[in-house]
């Protein structure tokens, strides 16, 4: 599903673009990111991109900036956080998910490189799978 809003409204003397995002229910999210093992976050990230490149005109890399999620993900936050929170609160909130889903998809790959490296065994693979839906 595809959020296709893409329009100027006026709100006082300001003028705000709305840009389109790609939206996907929580349910249906939670379901692809596990099943992936957190893949599809990659998936969700070029998509949103991609989405905005071609809404805002902009000279971005999509692809580059689905795989290096981690990197993009405070900019993109910081984008739909402008669209559809009004409250700094709400901004807040939005901002530290995604600090917390940077922080626990690191550490999960982490453990994921130790467990490839059998250092720490079977607690670095455990920890890694462990990790997915805290991020999810």
């Amino acid at each position: 599903m595809v959020n296709a809003v893409s329009e100027v409204t006026n709100v006082g003397d300001e003028e705000v673009k709305n840009y389109e995002f790609y939206v996907v229910s929580p349910k249906k999210f939670t379901i692809l990111f596990l099943s992936t093992l957190g893949l599809y976050s990659i998936y969700w990230s070029y998509q949103n991109w991609s989405l905005y490149k071609k809404s805002v005109g902009s000279d971005v890399w999509p692809i580059a900036r689905g795989i290096f999620d981690i990197f993009f993900l405070h900019s993109l936050c910081g984008k739909l956080s402008s669209l559809v929170s009004s409250s700094q609160k709400e901004r807040a909130d939005l901002e530290w998910q995604a600090i917390q889903y940077v922080l626990l998809i690191i550490v999960s790959r982490i453990c994921d490189r130790l467990a490839i490296k059998e250092l720490g065994l079977p607690y670095t693979y455990f920890a890694s799978l462990l990790l997915l839906p805290f991020a999810c």
